[in-house]
């Protein structure tokens, strides 16, 4: 991606944050699961992390065989992630789409702490993900 794009996310994404604070953790992670579960039924998709607030989504996707990433049309998969997300939890507005394995790792722990019963601030995660990962993506 060229600076210019991540810089556009990066800014667009503090502004969004900004407001996405008002949906539980509980229900955020119900919406992530349910999305997780879709987007997993994707012909190429091998596993799919998710974590999500009321009005923004964060996806990780991992291919069955990396080969695929160089056949296959990645805005096309791209809009069906972004339907499928639209269509469990119309509120979310914005997605963000990545393969990075540093993500997929950062959203399993989230995930882990929260099915575990810590108290988990997803503003900040997501927060802490873009600061740390995107410019990475």
């Amino acid at each position: 991606m060229n600076r210019r794009y991540i810089f556009y996310m990066l800014i667009v994404l503090i502004f969004i944050i900004s407001g996405c604070g008002s949906a539980s953790n509980e229900t955020s992670m119900k919406n992530a699961v349910d999305i997780q579960q879709d987007i997993s039924k994707i012909q190429y998709i091998g596993n799919c992390n998710v974590l999500c607030t009321n009005t923004t989504a964060l996806i990780n996707v991992d291919f069955k065989n990396q080969n695929d990433m160089n056949y296959i049309n990645q805005e096309s998969l791209k809009t069906s992630i972004k339907d499928i997300v639209r269509s469990e939890n119309s509120s979310i507005k914005n997605i963000f789409i990545t393969s990075d394995k540093n993500v997929s790792k950062k959203i399993q722990n989230i995930s882990k702490n929260a099915d575990k019963g810590k108290n988990v601030n997803l503003k900040w995660e997501i927060q802490n993900i873009v600061k740390n990962f995107i410019p990475n993506v």
